[in-house]
């Protein structure tokens, strides 16, 4: 709505959310403890103090009402980036203290999930500098041992319903930025090859139910960054009408290993 702009700057801006079925007029309270209660910083706070609780006190179904009031203050609050990356360490710190990750191996009870769910809504929005490595991320993908980061200059060949490969990976928590000669809202890059979410499958998991990241070229220049790093490719987010060519230059990135079997050369220059 062009009025969350504005809103957002005192935490109230608000999302579209049929409540019931009718259509009756709503009760607006002017009291100001009833309206401080629904602001986002507050309702932060009060996830916060509630996942301090002993594990035994915490109630999935009062746990999931919490969850779902901050996903739909999240989705609106994109300029609150402060309290974003707040919420986004509240959800790690949760994961770490109740065990997510053990021996290994990713093992979620019911809450870690709903956490989960709530993190993944959360990462996107997180201003890239904010971002660090996942706790666990060198289990799967794993930790990118080049650590002298480039530029490279590539021209590329996009083709609908086609995975480019850019030949490049970007390690964990590391921010890099994409430039092109005029901006492609119909192109995402990807971090990341693993798109499937392992949130319905069921535990233990052999990394975090969501590893890639994807950003839309809405500009000449976008930072992309990934709290568990991952090969880089360019997916057009909808259907072309026909290839064509793009050039692109990749900065803070480093060269993934690739064979082509009509040019060694290039497995020697990358292994």
């Amino acid at each position: 709505f062009p009025i969350n702009p504005l809103l957002s700057q005192f935490g109230i801006p608000y999302t579209f959310c049929t409540i019931n079925d009718n259509e009756d007029t709503i009760e607006i309270s002017k009291n100001f403890d009833t309206t401080y209660s629904l602001h986002f910083r507050n309702i932060i706070k009060n996830f916060e103090e509630y996942l301090q609780k002993d594990e035994n006190e915490i109630d999935s179904i009062e746990l999931m009402n919490l969850v779902t009031t901050l996903k739909y203050n999240v989705i609106v609050s994109e300029d609150m980036k402060e309290e974003l990356s707040s919420l986004g360490k509240i959800c790690y710190d949760f994961l770490d203290r109740m065990h997510f990750l053990k021996d290994n191996m990713f093992q979620p009870d019911d809450k870690q999930i709903i956490i989960l769910t709530l993190l993944q809504e959360i990462i996107p929005r997180i201003p890239p500098e904010c971002i660090t490595p996942a706790k666990g991320y060198e289990i799967f993908p794993g930790v990118c041992e080049e650590t002298e980061l480039d530029s490279f200059d590539i021209e590329l060949e996009i083709i609908d319903e086609a995975w480019i490969s850019t030949g490049l990976y970007l390690p964990a928590g590391t921010v890099g930025t994409v430039i092109t000669e005029e901006p492609y809202p119909n192109l995402n890059v990807q971090i990341g090859a693993h798109h499937e979410p392992l949130l319905q499958k069921e535990s233990p998991w052999k990394r975090w139910p969501l590893i890639i990241s994807a950003f839309p070229l809405l500009n000449t220049e976008v930072q992309v960054v990934s709290p568990f790093g991952g090969p880089i490719y360019l997916i057009a987010n909808e259907p072309l009408s026909s290839s064509f060519h793009a050039k692109f230059r990749f900065t803070n990135f480093v060269m993934y290993p690739r064979y082509v079997k009509s040019d060694p050369s290039i497995w020697e220059k990358t292994k």
